[in-house]
């Protein structure tokens, strides 16, 4: 029978260097670019179907599940079927749906960063295109950040990570790992 040695320190020194690989690469931009890119596409994707995370976030209970964002209010219904007459709006707007698709600005202005090893997301702050009313334009036209805070009110909550996006962001870093251990 054949026996196998093995030099326990170039072992330890083996699984030493593919331990300190799989730190690196989790914290690299490579897969903070990933991470980022996933749950920009899940929100964008759950806000035009009208997901959000509902009223529970103002009571500062976690809650990583989707649910439908509020109702409208007849008066916000009736002022996107007057805009609309005068300004484009995307594919899947109708005037009474909950889903932030009027014009997509704010859903397209929504973007990732990674700031010391983190994934931020957020919508810019840009001044948005004014919409035009049978006038002219309206004047005033409120920043995302001011329209965020405005939503948040109202118990619009979409700017967040649900279960999905968690697991799929965990498949992201498992394919990652096991790159690296078979390198």
């Amino acid at each position: 029978m054949a026996k196998v040695k093995i030099n326990k320190k170039i072992l330890e020194s083996t699984i030493a260097k593919k331990i300190a690989e799989v730190k690196g690469a989790l914290q690299g931009r490579k897969l903070l670019d990933d991470v980022g890119e996933q749950i920009i596409k899940d929100i964008k994707r759950n806000t035009k179907t009208g997901k959000g995370f509902g009223t529970s976030q103002l009571n500062g209970i976690k809650n990583n599940k989707r649910e439908s964002l509020p109702s409208l209010e007849k008066s916000t219904i009736k002022a996107r079927k007057y805009y609309a007459k005068f300004n484009p709006t995307t594919q899947v707007y109708k005037s009474g749906r909950s889903n932030l698709s009027f014009s997509g600005q704010l859903i397209d202005s929504i973007a990732y960063d990674v700031k010391k090893g983190r994934v931020v997301v957020s919508a810019s702050g840009k001044k948005r295109r004014a919409y035009r009313t049978l006038k002219g334009k309206v004047k005033n036209t409120p920043s995302n950040d001011e329209i965020i805070g405005y939503l948040e009110k109202k118990g619009f909550y979409f700017l967040g990570i649900d279960d999905k996006t968690i697991d799929k962001i965990k498949t992201i870093a498992k394919r990652q790992i096991r790159r690296l251990l078979r390198s």
